[in-house]
């Protein structure tokens, strides 16, 4: 049980120093399901840490029979690395998601005891929620928000706490772009988040002055 809690208390201290939104100057993009064994093989394609500077978006844990071994190695590679890794919080960094996709239950057959679990999840909540990379690509896990005005608002988000069910935290973390030429927002039907479609996105970018977005990916130099 020490090792969790070592990896949450270093890592909380660190994403505490650290603005809600990340700025990082990295370039190849990659579309990556967070399992072990897809970031031993990104390690070799792509290099080891700390040769190559990784941007993970998110969606660490309930992702298959190894969310534990994930989380932490890629929180000994914060740890080790901080500004070689970097690490965004996704929809699954949330309690009640855990609870109910497989991390709490994992940790629990692993330890024998929720401890492992709480250490990992008080971390989550200090994990950023956006990234800048270079000057004008805007990094999250999830989407735009109609709630959302500005990028200085996500930057002024209470970060330090459990996720809320609705609000423009959650709306960073779960909305998704539809594939279909949605006109505006509408409602996602995961019941927290919304849908957009191209010409919000477009509207967005020329109206905040960025050139891309990128949503649930992985970023490497």
């Amino acid at each position: 049980m020490k090792i969790p809690l070592s990896l949450s208390a270093q890592n909380q201290r660190r994403f505490f120093q650290k603005n809600q939104m990340q700025k990082r100057s990295l370039l190849l993009s990659q579309q990556l399901e967070i399992q072990l064994y897809d970031i031993q093989e990104l390690f070799k394609v792509g290099g080891k840490p700390p040769f190559t500077n990784y941007l993970f978006l998110g969606d660490y844990v309930d992702k298959g029979p190894h969310s534990v071994e994930v989380i932490t190695l890629l929180s000994l590679l914060k740890v080790k690395f901080p500004n070689r890794v970097t690490l965004i919080r996704g929809n699954h960094e949330i309690r009640w998601i855990t609870q109910n996709y497989g991390f709490y239950m994992e940790c629990l057959q692993k330890y024998g005891s929720t401890q492992g679990w709480e250490y990992f999840t008080d971390m989550f909540d200090y994990i950023p929620i956006a990234c800048i990379v270079g000057t004008n690509l805007l990094c999250v896990h999830g989407g735009l928000s109609l709630c959302i005005e500005s990028v200085d608002e996500i930057e002024h988000l209470k970060r330090f706490q459990e996720i809320p069910h609705e609000g423009k935290f959650i709306n960073i973390i779960q909305s998704d772009p539809d594939d279909e030429d949605t006109p505006d927002f509408k409602i996602s039907p995961r019941g927290a988040g919304f849908i957009f479609g191209g010409k919000v996105l477009k509207e967005f970018l020329h109206f905040k002055q960025y050139a891309s977005f990128n949503q649930n990916s992985l970023f490497m130099q």
